[in-house]
């Protein structure tokens, strides 16, 4: 996958950038010429939820990005707002509503349906200049994307632990009542505001309508934003139509003129009619499916609840029962507190098996490659892999060793996110020489990317000269349109 060209208009100006399929340096003089707005604009572009940089409102900014898949063919996406990506893939126009498609989206642009993989790989070719270089297991990529390298390799190995991690959840959420029985002050207040009515049969019923208007309704709106694609796409062939013939209409002075969309009384109207329906059958779209995902949610608490009753054994049954008659047994309750959490251990501990036996060759790889940049960069490799990569913790690592650490441990899960999607991934970094990363390290890093990622296409934004080969160099001089 690489990136061909992002194109940014904002109010009148605007700007087009091309990058070679190899190595880019995006640089300036002196700092905050738009350099890391240019990096986080190239994810917005793609369909991720990206923050703004100072003084520059994505929202209010045309965005558009082609990309090369891995069959060699052109994607071509574009983005005016946070809420729809309209993309141009094999002579289809696609409008993906966002965040609710997002999946869909780089499902399509990455090759891949796995959710473990989708989620994560943000964190394996993106360097953040804020949080990305102190990131190693886990914790947000940039604004609200986040990233969990347990989660990365279930999806390497296309391991499902779905079960297992809602059994956690149910647990979790077991535990959270029975250390609110604790407090009965607390407990009573809750039975004072009503227990409510449970009618299964009648809340089936009901929940099953609702549920099916919820999903007919999203699918009309689907449908009404492929028609809406289907009408533009025809539209701008029959722009390109009349503009191939080169038809001349005689006007009723006598003279004649090129027929063209300008002069087609109404055109531009109907394109503009076009946008307005599309931005306006978006936001339907996103408003009916957050209301989807609040139903199933509320749906699956009361799920919860009704199985409560179901089974007379359960603590929380016997306490609503009888609160009004008999004292609660503390003791008791604080033996179903230890006896959840230790259930919660063993789940956690069956889920770590299960990830550890089906990711053995992957865990075994990336510690790997990881210690053999780590030695490369002049760091004790063995020592960092047993007490900190391992152990899944990277505190006590700091400064220059941590940035170092992070660095070859994400190219070496990258290496293996690629041998599992079939295709290399572009690298993105911002500002890699961190305040405590001398000119020697940071020489021996791009060694690294010279060597082992020759084929991945590297886009770097740095003050700071590029020590990549073959690099294409784009400057920035006073802000990033103008």
């Amino acid at each position: 996958m690489r990136i061909k060209y992002i194109k940014l208009r904002e109010a009148n100006d605007e700007k087009l950038i091309t990058f070679s399929e190899r190595n880019n340096h995006v640089f300036s003089i002196a700092n905050s010429k738009g350099k890391t707005t240019l990096l986080r604009l190239l994810l917005y572009s793609i369909g991720y939820n990206i923050p703004g940089t100072k003084n520059f409102n994505f929202d209010k900014c045309y965005v558009e990005s082609q990309i090369e898949n891995t069959q060699g063919e052109e994607v071509t996406l574009i983005r005016e707002t946070q809420s729809y990506i309209v993309v141009k893939y094999n002579g289809e126009v696609t409008t993906y509503p966002l965040p609710g498609q997002v999946l869909e989206l780089h499902s399509m642009l990455f090759g891949t349906k796995n959710v473990n993989l989708l989620r994560n790989l943000l964190g394996v070719f993106y360097f953040d200049q804020e949080k990305g270089w102190v990131l190693l297991h886990k914790g947000v990529v940039v604004g609200n994307n986040k990233y969990n390298v347990g989660n990365l390799i279930m999806g390497i190995n296309d391991i499902d632990c779905s079960t297992l991690i809602e059994q956690r959840k149910q647990l979790s959420q077991e535990l959270a009542k029975y250390k609110q029985m604790l407090s009965v002050s607390k407990y009573k207040e809750t039975l004072e505001q009503g227990i409510p009515s449970l009618q299964p049969e009648i809340y089936d019923k009901e929940a099953e309508s609702e549920l099916t208007q919820i999903r007919m309704r999203i699918s009309f709106l689907k449908k009404e934003l492929a028609r809406i694609d289907k009408v533009q796409k025809e539209n701008e062939n029959f722009k390109r139509f009349i503009e191939e013939m080169a038809i001349m209409v005689r006007m009723s002075d006598g003279h004649e003129e090129l027929l063209n969309s300008n002069n087609i009384v109404g055109y531009n109207d109907t394109i503009d009619y076009l946008n307005a329906k599309r931005k306006m059958v978006v936001a339907e779209y996103n408003q009916v499916d957050r209301e989807l995902k609040t139903f199933t949610n509320n749906q699956q608490k009361e799920s919860r609840q009704l199985s409560m009753f179901e089974d007379v054994e359960t603590i929380t049954q016997l306490f609503d029962e009888r609160v009004s008659d008999i004292p609660i047994d503390s003791s008791m309750v604080e033996s179903m507190i230890n006896t959840t959490q230790k259930e919660i251990k063993k789940n956690v501990d069956r889920t770590n098996e299960l990830i550890k036996c089906g990711s053995e060759n992957t865990f075994k790889a990336i510690y790997n490659n990881t210690e053999k940049y780590l030695n490369e960069l002049g760091l004790d490799g063995e020592g960092i892999i047993k007490k900190y990569i391992t152990k899944n913790s990277s505190r006590g690592l700091s400064g220059a060793i941590l940035h170092m650490t992070v660095f070859a441990f994400r190219m070496a899960c990258l290496i293996e996110v690629q041998k599992s999607i079939g295709f290399t991934l572009p690298i993105i970094m911002d500002s890699p020489r961190g305040k405590e990363i001398d000119k020697a390290n940071i020489a021996k890093m791009f060694d690294i990317l010279n060597r082992d990622f020759s084929t991945n296409q590297i886009i770097v934004a740095s003050i700071y000269p590029c020590g990549l080969d073959d690099v294409q160099e784009i400057k920035l001089q006073n802000r990033l349109i103008e």
